[in-house]
């Protein structure tokens, strides 16, 4: 799971990088942080996780999503 959420990072920051406009912007953050976003549905799957991986991969996914809502701002 991690490996995923750091593809995902380098993915959405090479697309909040490249955004031509504000609307193109706020595409890409209902793509990852939207109700069905990619981020949010591996967020939702942490509660699957064993109480190790949810701390590890809890505080991983954190730091991640404030690394993208500080770029989308």
């Amino acid at each position: 799971m991690k490996e995923l959420l750091e593809k995902l990072q380098t993915q959405a920051l090479q697309e909040i990088g490249g955004a031509a406009n504000l609307q193109n912007l706020k595409d890409i953050e209902v793509k990852y942080f939207g109700r069905n976003g990619e981020i949010t549905t591996i967020l939702k799957g942490i509660k699957d996780l064993s109480d190790e991986e949810k701390r590890t991969i809890g505080q991983f996914s954190h730091q991640i999503k404030k690394t993208l809502e500080d770029a989308f701002t």
